[in-house]
C-alpha cells in the first residue's frame, strides 16, 4: 500500500525522464512545471535528484571505465597513424601519397584534441578516486553545470 506523500519508484523515474526531456529542449521552468502538474517545490526536487543521478553517474564513468576508454582512443589513433605511414610510404601514385597524408594529418590532429582534454580526464579520474564529500561534490557538479 502507497504511503501518503510517497510516490512509487517506476513514477519517479518516468516523471524525472520527462522532466530531462524538457529541460534538453530548453523549456522554461514553469512550462515544465504546468505540462506535467507539478507544483514548484516538486519541479525543483525532481531538479535535484536528476542532478544527484548525474553526478552519481559522471563518478562512476570517472572512477571505471572513462580514463582506459580515453587511453584506448589515444592508442587507437597512433596505431591508425603508423598504418597510414606504411601505406604512405609504399603508395606508388602521388595521388595515394596525398591522401594517405591528408588522413594523417586528421588523424594527428584528433590525437593533439584528445590529448589537449587529458587535464579534463585525470581530473575526472581523481575526482572519482578522492574522498570528496557529497556535498562538496554535488556543489562543484552545480558550478560545472551553470557554467
Amino acid at each position: 500500500m502507497r504511503r501518503p506523500g510517497r510516490i512509487p519508484e517506476a513514477e519517479l523515474h518516468a516523471i524525472r525522464t520527462k522532466v530531462r526531456e524538457y529541460l534538453r529542449m530548453r523549456a522554461r521552468p514553469d512550462d515544465i512545471q504546468k505540462q506535467l502538474g507539478l507544483s514548484r517545490s516538486a519541479f525543483y526536487r525532481h531538479t535535484q535528484a536528476i542532478r544527484q543521478e548525474d553526478q552519481k553517474w559522471l563518478d562512476e564513468m570517472a572512477a571505471n571505465s572513462f580514463v582506459s576508454s580515453y587511453r584506448n582512443a589515444l592508442d587507437t589513433i597512433d596505431d591508425q597513424i603508423r598504418e597510414l605511414e606504411v601505406i604512405r610510404s609504399q603508395a606508388q601514385q602521388p595521388r595515394d601519397k596525398i591522401e594517405a597524408t591528408k588522413a594523417i594529418k586528421e588523424m594527428t590532429i584528433d590525437s593533439i584534441d584528445l590529448l589537449a582534454e587529458g587535464p579534463t580526464v585525470w581530473a575526472l579520474k581523481r575526482r572519482g578516486e578522492s574522498g570528496t564529500s557529497e556535498k562538496e561534490k554535488s556543489r562543484g557538479y552545480q558550478s560545472l553545470r551553470n557554467e
